[in-house]
């Protein structure tokens, strides 16, 4: 099951946050690589190895899937981001919410303090 986890960070700090995400995905591709490459190394032997190589091919494909829905949100924040740096003037100014009963409302911070 995927979740959205969502928490706020200084604007400063949305690239390296980006990078994190991209460095992991980068390191899960490595992974899956080397799976591939031994599932071919495998295939030297398919009639004993088929299992195994069943099995890797499921694993690859659970990292391929994970990945491209990290670059998806990696995506989304860079045009958030894109929005923010040419000065878009419809960036609302409040977040969506969900109550307990599940509806989606809308919640406006309050800037006025105490």
């Amino acid at each position: 099951m995927r979740v959205k986890i969502s928490y706020g960070v200084g604007i400063e700090e949305v690239p390296t946050k980006i990078q994190d995400l991209l460095t992991t995905s980068a390191k899960k591709l490595e992974n899956a690589m080397r799976l591939i490459q031994r599932m071919s190394e495998d295939l030297d032997n398919c009639e004993e190895n088929s299992l195994q190589i069943l099995g890797s091919v499921d694993k690859v494909r659970n990292i391929l899937s994970e990945v491209d829905l990290t670059i998806a949100d990696t995506e989304a924040i860079l045009q958030g981001l894109n929005i923010y740096y040419n000065g878009e003037q419809h960036v609302p100014d409040r977040r969506p919410t969900m109550d307990s009963s599940r509806n989606t409302t809308t919640e406006t911070e309050d800037t006025r303090g105490g």
